[in-house]
């Protein structure tokens, strides 16, 4: 839920709030050890950062995310290492 949110500010251009919302997601996230949810947090941060023009923040997020994702076997791994690539 809060990850959509997080979207939906981060497409309205409401960035840092798009960033608070996905800080939230990511420390609930962690507490439950939820690593799917983990993995799209960041993925969403790194989206955030990606937009704003800090690539070294994008790519540390889609790094976590991919690592994730990879040891879940979910086939978003793949997104993150084509985010990974495309600079």
């Amino acid at each position: 839920m809060l990850n959509a949110l997080a979207a939906t500010r981060a497409a309205c251009g409401r960035t840092a709030e798009a960033l608070s919302a996905h800080d939230e997601a990511l420390a609930r996230a962690t507490e439950g050890d939820h690593r799917q949810w983990r993995a799209d947090t960041h993925a969403g941060i790194g989206a955030v950062h990606a937009t704003l023009g800090d690539r070294a923040s994008a790519r540390a997020h889609w790094r976590q995310a991919l690592g994730h994702y990879e040891a879940l076997g979910l086939p978003q791994a793949a997104e993150m290492r084509r985010r990974l690539t495309d600079d």
